[in-house]
């Protein structure tokens, strides 16, 4: 049977709350919670909403499409790659983790300055009144 705790979560159990998020993706709270022996299924949902309130781009990053679950079977595949001498693949795969980092960054950048237009907005209209 599971302890379950009460209290605000700790960097353990954060990142194990990352972790099972990349490896199961964002919205699969049961699997999720399995991973975490000390919350319940209710907890990781609430747990990560308000992740996704405090930083909307982790819900993203986190496994929503599934790009970091890519980027670790990339690193695996690499890996082997260059292993048995397998140049070409181990090239074409730098390509497609370049591609995801771009991806990420750019998404993370589309965020920031949806948040800096908004703060002018916010600004602007407070300057008015």
């Amino acid at each position: 049977m599971k302890i379950i705790s009460s209290t605000k979560w700790t960097s353990d159990e954060h990142c194990l709350f990352n972790n099972a998020c990349i490896r199961y993706g964002w919205g699969r709270w049961r699997e999720i919670a399995e991973m975490i022996p000390t919350r319940c299924e209710i907890q990781v949902q609430s747990h990560a909403e308000k992740v996704a309130k405090k930083d909307p781009w982790k819900k993203t990053l986190l496994g929503t499409d599934d790009k970091l679950r890519r980027m670790q079977e990339l690193q695996s595949e690499y890996l082997r790659a260059v292993r048995s001498g397998e140049n070409d693949r181990a090239s074409a795969i730098d390509r497609e983790v370049l591609a995801l980092i771009m991806y990420a960054a750019s998404k993370r950048l589309k965020l920031f300055h949806w948040k800096n237009n908004l703060l002018e907005q916010s600004s602007l209209l407070l300057v008015a009144f």
